[in-house]
């Protein structure tokens, strides 16, 4: 197996080989997905209206949060693939925040998994997850990453507003599930 080395955006060299970027990526993107999956399956087990009850935090509601997490999800998942133009991806950012807050506990519930569908296909479909590739923004300017770096980001950005959805549980009294990425491992039944 070649091994390839890189450069992160942290300057640091990395080396790996194409297979174990793409396991250790998806593995990293499987934990974003199984704690999603959790925080809906917990919020079955909640009345309803806890959806769209109102509490303090970055967004007014936990249905507000989740389609938020959805419609990044979604602009990642196409600014990682460069399969869409920057202006493309951001006209479609309002379509995504429209359609999850649109949809009941169920549907957005089946949206995430459409999307978490897509974004594996997507970084299968990438042959070198670990080269850096140049990412333009308007406003930010060029960033030199490789693409697993920004699933990083995409599951750091969903941690921290699973973070924000516990937080608005517990101000609506009710408990918030455990979606620590040790969890994740101790679920895979790791040995």
């Amino acid at each position: 197996m070649k091994r390839i080395e890189g450069r992160g955006a942290n300057g640091m060299t990395m080396q790996t080989t194409k297979e174990e970027a793409l396991r250790s990526t998806l593995e990293l993107f499987e934990y974003h997905a199984w704690a999603n999956d959790r925080l809906f399956r917990h919020l079955e087990t909640l009345p309803e209206a806890t959806w769209t009850e109102p509490a303090a935090s970055g967004y007014p509601t936990i249905r507000a949060t989740l389609a938020h997490m959805y419609a990044m999800d979604r602009t990642w998942l196409h600014a990682i693939a460069q399969d869409l133009a920057f202006e493309e991806v951001a006209a479609r950012i309002p379509q995504w925040d429209a359609e999850a807050k649109a949809a009941g506990p169920r549907e957005m519930e089946a949206l995430f998994r459409a999307a978490a569908e897509d974004f594996r296909g997507m970084l299968r479909g990438i042959e070198d997850l670990a080269a850096a590739r140049e990412y333009a923004h308007p406003y930010l300017g060029v960033l030199r990453a490789a693409p697993r770096e920004l699933v990083t980001h995409v599951v750091n950005h969903g941690t921290y507003h699973r973070g924000n959805a516990t937080a608005m549980l517990r101000q609506l009294g009710h408990p918030g599930p455990s979606t620590d990425y040790i969890y994740y491992l101790y679920s895979l039944h790791r040995a």
